[in-house]
């Protein structure tokens, strides 16, 4: 057998039939062997003599022998396939449809989806249903029809679309229903769409209302799904609104796209804050630091939707959505967002801080003071990130810069200042106190630093009141003679010896003869209380000191009777 020439192999095909044709030649040449009458099958063997011939002893034509003869392998032409017409909806060469036949379609599709809605049905025939009047809705949609029936068509379409949807929510949906519904509800948008570019088509129908709800619905309770499921439902739904929004002026699209993008970056923001809750600032920083360019986009969609919305002849307010969204959002959240970034950087450079500072407390001497710096640096950024944010997280900031001045740069009175500081930042808490570990050892610090320096003012005024005390010696004793003397009397000597030099009557104000009242007592204490007093000189400071001691003595023992 001759082979093919040139580099292409021989056709399966061809060889084939080249060798079935040689299998028939031998068969025929088999059946040509028993075609002679004087052959023993023309004789029968049960009888004397030659049988008459029959119609199958007649000598048959002899078929034409095919001789196989080697050929040259020639590659066949492939055929060109007829030029593909592309298939328009409604367009001029789609098929002209019948009104009959479209408000037959019509009243099936409505029937069918009535009978979806038999009490008792399962969910699978409702689906199987619904399927049916959704197909038979497309097939009329697809044929060339009239604007007002094409109105009529799409807006039923809607409404199927939507019950559809609406059955999905009905049950908890799974990974395979979120593939089904973004379709849904690709197809139920792309619907929408061409309804509201019609003029025929009326805005307060029920399609849009139904469709409307579904929206909202599935935005506003999350029942429907696990939350895994229904962010991954929210994320497919935002990705097909991006694309929308930015061609089609849809004021409802654009409300919608804004409310689940701020909805998924809201989520993402509390999951942030149950990670920074739980101590775990580094995981809660990365997922916010991932999302700032997103949201970055998301306040700029916003800006260009809202001077967008004042274009259209179609106002926010006349779709009739019922959402949670308000203009403005985007950029609160933004500043939730800016405002847990800086907490959780707050915590990272607390943690570096306290590194350094373990390091200067049990490091080599050598590198104490470089250590000391860098912890100083760290307190002070993280105050600055935290300032005006978190009370307990700012008031921990303050306890640790303290605790250095306190500890490392011995600046008592700076430690003091912060440390009263933060004692002061915990009252915005009230009535609950914070029970971190910052602000106790906060009060026990300004505690500490008060009666040292109580302790310190009141040895200086004992060094100084010595010598003022032998000065006024005489005044002194007058004033021990005069203790013998009744309440009253000892008041009113009190008075008109020494008068008293603050605001008030410089008579005795006292009417009664015997004794005084508790109230009476603490008038005349009250006007040489010594606080009252300081500025009038150190020796009459001395004396009201005096005076006023042997006055609450007094008032103690009424007080006690």
């Amino acid at each position: 057998m001759d082979q093919p020439q040139g580099d292409q192999p021989p056709r399966r095909g061809a060889t084939l039939r080249r060798v079935a044709s040689v299998i028939g030649d031998f068969f025929h040449w088999l059946g040509d062997e028993g075609t002679d009458p004087a052959s023993p099958s023309t004789t029968s063997a049960n009888s004397d003599g030659p049988r008459a011939p029959s119609s199958m002893d007649l000598p048959r034509a002899r078929p034409r022998t095919t001789y196989w003869m080697p050929c040259q392998w020639v590659p066949e032409e492939p055929e060109e396939p007829p030029p593909m017409v592309p298939k328009k909806a409604g367009g001029a060469n789609a098929p002209t449809a019948d009104p009959v036949n479209v408000y037959a379609a019509l009243a099936n599709a409505k029937e069918m989806l009535e009978t979806a809605n038999t009490p008792g049905l399962g969910t699978t025939m409702q689906r199987i249903r619904i399927d049916k009047a959704m197909a038979m809705l497309r097939k009329i949609e697809s044929q060339k029809l009239k604007e007002v029936d094409m109105v009529l068509v799409r807006g039923q379409l809607l409404v199927v679309q939507c019950k559809m949807l609406e059955l999905y929510f009905q049950n908890q949906i799974t990974h395979k229903d979120v593939l089904e519904i973004l379709h849904h509800i690709d197809g139920a948008i792309t619907t929408r769409i061409q309804l509201r570019a019609s003029p025929a088509f009326p805005q307060s129908s029920k399609s849009t209302s139904d469709f409307q709800r579904v929206l909202v619905h599935m935005l506003s309770d999350g029942s429907y799904a696990t939350p895994v499921n229904r962010q991954l439902l929210l994320r497919g739904l935002e990705d097909n609104l991006f694309k929308v929004s930015r061609t089609v002026k849809d004021p409802l699209l654009r409300v919608i796209h804004l409310e689940i993008s701020c909805t998924l970056m809201r989520e993402i923001f509390h999951d942030s804050v149950r990670q920074f809750e739980d101590g775990k600032w580094v995981r809660a920083m990365s997922l916010l630091s991932s999302k700032e360019s997103a949201l970055d986009v998301l306040v700029g969609l916003e800006d260009t939707y809202e001077a967008a919305w004042a274009d259209v002849s179609v106002g926010l307010g006349d779709c009739g959505l019922t959402s949670a969204y308000k203009v403005g959002d985007a950029r609160a959240l933004s500043d939730e967002f800016a405002m847990l970034l800086a907490m959780c950087k707050a915590s990272q450079l607390l943690h570096l801080g306290d590194m350094h500072f373990e390091d200067v407390e049990s490091g080599e001497p050598e590198e104490v003071f470089a250590r000391a710096l860098l912890a100083q640096d760290d307190y002070r950024a993280a105050l600055s990130f935290v300032t005006g944010h978190d009370v307990e997280l700012e008031g921990n900031v303050l306890y640790r810069l303290a605790r250095f001045h306190s500890k490392v740069s011995k600046l008592r009175a700076v430690a003091h200042s912060l440390y009263l500081r933060a004692v002061q930042l915990a009252a915005a808490l009230a009535p609950t106190l914070p029970k971190g570990e910052w602000y106790l050892k906060c009060t026990e610090a300004v505690q500490a630093y008060r009666d040292e320096l109580h302790a310190k003012d009141a040895k200086e005024w004992a060094n100084k009141r010595k010598p003022i005390l032998e000065k006024m010696k005489d005044e002194i004793q007058k004033l021990e003679c005069a203790s013998s003397m009744k309440d009253v009397s000892f008041a009113k000597f009190v008075f008109e010896t020494w008068p008293p030099k603050t605001e008030g009557p410089k008579e005795f104000p006292v009417q009664a003869t015997v004794s005084l009242s508790r109230a009476e007592h603490l008038k005349i204490i009250a006007r040489y209380h010594t606080d009252k007093n300081s500025k009038f000189g150190e020796e009459w400071l001395v004396m009201c000191e005096e005076i006023s001691k042997a006055l609450v003595g007094r008032y103690n023992l009424t007080k006690d009777m």
